[in-house]
């Protein structure tokens, strides 16, 4: 089922502070060094870690829960080594972020999974202008841990009283 985002948020209180959406009112050289604030990485399913450029906020309703998620645009990276794939910084072409903000893809990431406020943003002047990004997080795990919540039990016992799938009917 394809739902549309009813509520935008400029911000998020996330557990080291409040994040702030990406507001691009054009990009310089020095602007690109302060994006810092606005960029968010995981941990993906093949052990990678991808970075992505925060450009919003919205608070789905899962029944009565609130689940909340970034509404991010993938920044394409390459490791900062040339022998192996690195987990704590990569490196990103100026003309690369350019082309993603001319027609961004917005993909939205549970907030249980993004981690905030933890990079860097660094300048390299090479033979082209890229920028590091510095991942300043020692354990990047794919879900960050989280307390309690009356919205995951509520999943649980949904996922209890679903009806049995087609294979396991088959078998009856």
């Amino acid at each position: 089922m394809r739902r549309s985002i009813q509520e935008i948020y400029s911000q998020a209180l996330v557990e080291n502070g409040t994040c702030r959406r990406y507001d691009r009112a054009g990009i310089s050289e020095s602007h690109l060094l302060n994006l810092s604030p606005h960029i968010g990485f995981l941990r993906q399913f093949d052990g990678t870690v991808a970075a992505f450029l925060v450009l919003g906020f919205t608070d789905e309703m899962m029944g009565r829960y609130h689940y909340p998620q970034a509404l991010c645009v993938y920044l394409p990276t390459v490791s900062g080594s040339s022998f192996l794939q690195t987990q704590h910084y990569c490196l990103l072409q100026e003309d690369d972020l350019m082309k993603i903000l001319e027609d961004p893809i917005v993909i939205p990431i549970s907030l249980n999974r993004l981690n905030l406020l933890r990079t860097v943003v660094v300048k390299y002047d090479a033979h082209t202008v890229k920028y590091g990004l510095a991942y300043l997080k020692l354990c990047i795990r794919q879900c960050k841990a989280i307390q309690q919540s009356s919205f995951f039990d509520y999943l649980e016992e949904e996922a209890k009283s679903r009806m049995v799938t087609r294979i396991q009917q088959g078998r009856s």
